[in-house]
């Protein structure tokens, strides 16, 4: 018998998202801000950031049908459909998170360069 489908992604997901690429701008922050237009611009990194996930969380809040968004563990265990197939909940955040973390690990290493040279 089949597993049923989860209809939504958990607001844990984005709670996710949000950390790493707020981990990814302090690094920047951290390892490269120095003078004025490095700091500026990534001022106005974050600011893209910002809004990029303040219009989902508007979406979040003015939601009418919060039943429909699963918990994380709900999630976790049931996993969810994709266009190619069934994936696990833990695949699917390590999906969502892979490319972001290492950009931020990536940032680090050049941010490191950068502070030693």
């Amino acid at each position: 018998m089949p597993t049923p489908a989860v209809p939504d992604m958990p607001a844990a997901a984005g709670a996710f998202m949000i950390a790493v690429y707020v981990g990814l701008m302090a690094v920047f922050a951290v390892t490269m801000a120095g003078d004025g237009i490095t700091s500026f611009v990534i001022l106005i990194g974050a600011f893209y950031l910002f809004m990029f996930f303040a219009v989902p969380a508007v979406f979040l809040v003015v939601e009418q049908d919060t039943a429909r968004r699963p918990s994380l563990a709900e999630f976790l265990e049931t996993g969810i459909d994709t266009a190619t197939g069934r994936i696990s909940g833990g695949g699917a955040l390590v999906q969502m998170l892979m490319v972001p973390f290492l950009l931020m690990l990536a940032i680090v290493a050049m941010g490191l360069t950068y502070l030693l040279s």
